[in-house]
């Protein structure tokens, strides 16, 4: 934010919360916009309510715009992108850091949807998970009552 906007910076992006989920990535990127985060819904979910991201800055890495956030939220809305000056469905790719709640609001304008495993507690794959208090067998990790599981 003391950058301002214009500025080409040093940056360490991700890899802040969870070690096991890698190091940060640093890169020299130039500050695109910076913001309050402040917007309010208007897609599916949660329509008029505000959302507040913390302060924001829109960093370009290479052609890639980042927004960055301060305050974690879920990426249920367009308006995500659309209150940091981009244009969601003007992008030939658009990543959403989300597991699920993304759908409703970008599906609709998505060519195709792609789901990455980047592993740790929010994998989709349930089976890749450590349950070490739960009751065995149980649907749907042990394949009980599924004739098609590998289990």
């Amino acid at each position: 934010m003391q950058a301002g906007v214009g500025a080409e910076i040093e940056v360490s992006l991700g890899g802040h919360t969870d070690p096991t989920m890698g190091a940060p990535i640093k890169a020299r990127v130039v500050v695109k916009m910076l913001s309050d985060g402040v917007f309010k819904n208007d897609g599916p979910m949660n329509a008029g309510v505000e959302t507040t991201m913390g302060p924001t800055a829109v960093l370009r890495l290479d052609g890639i715009d980042i927004v960055t956030i301060s305050r974690r939220i879920q990426t249920i809305d367009l308006q995500v992108f659309l209150s940091q000056g981009i244009d969601p469905t003007a992008k030939s790719v658009l990543v959403v850091k989300s597991v699920q709640h993304f759908r409703a609001a970008y599906g609709p304008i998505a060519r195709e949807v792609i789901v990455v495993d980047s592993g740790g507690i929010c994998s989709p794959d349930i089976g890749r998970l450590k349950f070490t208090r739960l009751r065995r067998p149980i649907w749907p990790l042990d394949g009980v009552n599924d004739p098609l599981s590998r289990a």
